[in-house]
Protein backbone atom coordinates (compact mmCIF):
# COMPACT_ATOMS: atom_id res chain seq x y z
CA UNK A 1 0.00 0.00 0.00
CA UNK A 2 1.43 3.38 -0.92
CA UNK A 3 1.97 6.19 1.60
CA UNK A 4 -0.96 8.18 0.17
CA UNK A 5 -3.36 5.27 0.56
CA UNK A 6 -2.15 4.62 4.12
CA UNK A 7 -2.67 8.30 4.93
CA UNK A 8 -6.17 8.23 3.41
CA UNK A 9 -7.03 5.13 5.45
CA UNK A 10 -5.78 6.85 8.62
CA UNK A 11 -7.85 9.95 7.86
CA UNK A 12 -10.94 7.88 7.18
CA UNK A 13 -10.38 5.95 10.42
CA UNK A 14 -10.07 9.21 12.32
CA UNK A 15 -13.26 10.56 10.77
CA UNK A 16 -15.14 7.37 11.65
CA UNK A 17 -13.96 7.59 15.28
CA UNK A 18 -14.93 11.26 15.63
CA UNK A 19 -18.21 11.81 17.43
CA UNK A 20 -21.01 13.94 15.98
CA UNK A 21 -20.42 16.53 18.72
CA UNK A 22 -16.69 16.73 17.93
CA UNK A 23 -17.46 16.98 14.23
CA UNK A 24 -19.89 19.83 14.89
CA UNK A 25 -17.28 21.68 16.94
CA UNK A 26 -14.71 21.16 14.21
CA UNK A 27 -17.06 22.39 11.49
CA UNK A 28 -17.95 25.41 13.61
CA UNK A 29 -14.24 26.24 14.03
CA UNK A 30 -13.64 25.82 10.29
CA UNK A 31 -16.56 28.15 9.50
CA UNK A 32 -15.24 30.71 11.97
CA UNK A 33 -11.77 30.59 10.41
CA UNK A 34 -13.26 30.88 6.92
CA UNK A 35 -15.14 33.99 8.05
CA UNK A 36 -11.95 35.49 9.48
CA UNK A 37 -10.11 34.72 6.25
CA UNK A 38 -12.83 36.42 4.21
CA UNK A 39 -12.65 39.49 6.48
CA UNK A 40 -8.88 39.64 5.99
CA UNK A 41 -9.29 39.34 2.23
CA UNK A 42 -11.83 42.18 2.22
CA UNK A 43 -9.60 44.41 4.36
CA UNK A 44 -6.64 43.67 2.08
CA UNK A 45 -8.72 44.59 -0.98
CA UNK A 46 -9.75 47.92 0.62
CA UNK A 47 -6.14 48.75 1.47
CA UNK A 48 -4.90 47.72 -1.98
CA UNK A 49 -7.48 49.97 -3.64
CA UNK A 50 -6.56 52.91 -1.38
CA UNK A 51 -2.88 52.52 -2.22
CA UNK A 52 -3.61 52.24 -5.94
CA UNK A 53 -5.68 55.42 -5.69
CA UNK A 54 -2.74 57.20 -4.02
CA UNK A 55 -0.38 55.89 -6.71
CA UNK A 56 -2.73 57.12 -9.43
CA UNK A 57 -2.91 60.56 -7.79
CA UNK A 58 0.89 60.79 -7.63
CA UNK A 59 1.30 59.78 -11.26
CA UNK A 60 -1.64 61.68 -12.74
CA UNK A 61 -0.83 64.92 -10.91
CA UNK A 62 2.70 64.95 -12.29
CA UNK A 63 4.25 64.32 -8.87
CA UNK A 64 6.01 61.06 -9.68
CA UNK A 65 9.44 62.69 -10.00
CA UNK A 66 8.90 64.58 -6.74
CA UNK A 67 7.94 61.30 -5.07
CA UNK A 68 11.05 59.58 -6.47
CA UNK A 69 13.23 62.37 -5.00
CA UNK A 70 11.38 62.06 -1.69
CA UNK A 71 12.14 58.33 -1.63
CA UNK A 72 15.85 58.96 -2.23
CA UNK A 73 16.03 61.39 0.70
CA UNK A 74 13.96 59.48 3.28
CA UNK A 75 14.96 56.15 4.84
CA UNK A 76 13.02 53.01 4.04
CA UNK A 77 13.14 52.05 7.71
CA UNK A 78 11.02 54.99 8.90
CA UNK A 79 7.64 54.11 10.41
CA UNK A 80 5.60 55.95 7.78
CA UNK A 81 2.29 55.08 9.45
CA UNK A 82 3.46 56.72 12.67
CA UNK A 83 4.87 59.65 10.71
CA UNK A 84 1.51 60.14 8.94
CA UNK A 85 -0.40 60.08 12.23
CA UNK A 86 2.03 62.59 13.76
CA UNK A 87 1.84 64.88 10.71
CA UNK A 88 -1.96 64.83 10.67
CA UNK A 89 -2.01 65.59 14.39
CA UNK A 90 0.38 68.53 13.97
CA UNK A 91 -1.69 69.91 11.08
CA UNK A 92 -4.90 69.58 13.10
CA UNK A 93 -3.37 71.37 16.10
CA UNK A 94 -1.95 74.17 13.96
CA UNK A 95 -5.35 74.62 12.24
CA UNK A 96 -7.07 75.05 15.62
CA UNK A 97 -4.95 78.12 16.46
Amino acid sequence: MTKNLKFADNVQGTIKRTSTHETGKLLSKINSLQGQLESCRNALEVEKNAKNKAYYFIISSGNFNRFAEFCKKHPATLDYHGACVAELYLQAVSNEK
